[in-house]
């Protein structure tokens, strides 16, 4: 966080699993209100002969002071070990925020090893879009349609 302009910078944020720090990847401000942040992590290992396709600090964090303190989200976001997470915040209503979550838990055994060797699975990840009109206290999963078991998403 800076608060001159870019000059000095201080840790808003630090989210740590079992000593290993876990590296914020997308956030999204209230845009009617700037103390409000959402801060997506991403808790990952990646190493040339592995990836792991995500980990318990994944997950996505608010703050309504402006950082300086967080918590993290829960109330129908996936459980168990989501992956990358994208987050944003709606310009028409600051209580609407959607997140879209590799949900990795999804991926059968096979896709899973294909993970870990660093390949990713195969047609995509399994990726959802998780929606909350309650500011975070709630979600929902919007897309696919809950009743759909995986969807393939392809990023290029």
């Amino acid at each position: 966080k800076t608060t001159d302009g870019g000059k000095t910078w201080a840790r808003s944020l630090e989210v740590k699993i079992e000593g290993r720090a876990v590296g914020v990847v997308d956030d999204a401000m209230d845009p009617k209100n700037p103390l409000v942040l959402y801060a997506a992590a991403y808790d990952k290992v990646r190493k040339p002969w592995t990836f792991a396709e995500g980990g318990p600090g994944s997950g996505i964090y608010k703050t309504t002071d402006a950082g300086k303190t967080w918590a993290k989200m829960g109330g129908g976001l996936p459980v168990g070990v989501p992956g990358r997470i994208g987050v944003s915040a709606s310009r028409q209503d600051s209580n609407t925020v959607y997140a879209v979550i590799e949900n990795v838990g999804l991926l059968n055994d096979e896709q899973r090893k294909r993970y870990a060797e660093g390949f990713g699975a195969e047609g995509g990840s399994p990726s959802q879009m998780y929606r909350t009109d309650d500011a975070g206290k709630t979600w929902r999963q919007v897309a696919p349609a809950p009743d759909c078991s995986v969807v393939r998403m392809s990023v290029t």
